[in-house]
């Protein structure tokens, strides 16, 4: 089972100030290499940039998911970039402005916890929105991932029954 907490650390989660698509992706990838989630950056680099050549990673919603797995990578890892003005990304389902990039890296031989964190994320992204584009802070946001797990792709279910 996979955490939120620990799979998206408060150190990758970044405020995109004034950003395009392509320096959004930089400032994710520079998170991840600083936080030593991936070695090989120019690799991740080469893999995320190829993926939105072929279509956009807009998924709607206001948001962003670019990913990569590849053989060299050891475990995943996420980064989050919150832009509030809006990222002009191309997303071919809605063409809205991206406020939410959350890229994930990871193994290329588990195609199924990859589709369990994807899940998850989405989960995340859409029921937290709101509160992560109003959050006062970087460490806020942190906390919402704190009741996120692959279990179910939600709420952890200790913390359910508060939720209600």
């Amino acid at each position: 089972m996979y955490q939120l907490s620990n799979l998206l650390p408060s150190g990758r989660i970044l405020d995109l100030e004034a950003l395009d698509k392509a320096q959004s992706l930089q400032a994710l990838l520079d998170s991840l290499t600083l936080t030593g989630a991936i070695r090989e950056r120019v690799a991740v680099e080469e893999a995320i940039m190829s993926r939105e050549v072929l279509m956009s990673t807009g998924v709607g919603y206001g948001i962003a998911i670019p990913h990569a797995r590849l053989g060299f990578v050891d475990e995943f890892a996420v980064a989050l970039g919150i832009s509030r003005e809006g990222i002009d990304y191309g997303s071919v389902i809605d063409d809205r402005p991206v406020k939410l990039v959350c890229m994930i890296v990871g193994p290329n031989g588990q195609h199924d916890d990859y589709l369990t964190i994807l899940a998850m994320l989405m989960r995340f992204l859409k029921s937290e929105r709101g509160k992560i584009l109003s959050a006062f802070s970087l460490g806020e946001v942190h906390g919402f991932t704190k009741k996120y797990d692959t279990s179910a792709g939600g709420p952890k279910s200790d913390q359910r029954s508060e939720l209600k």
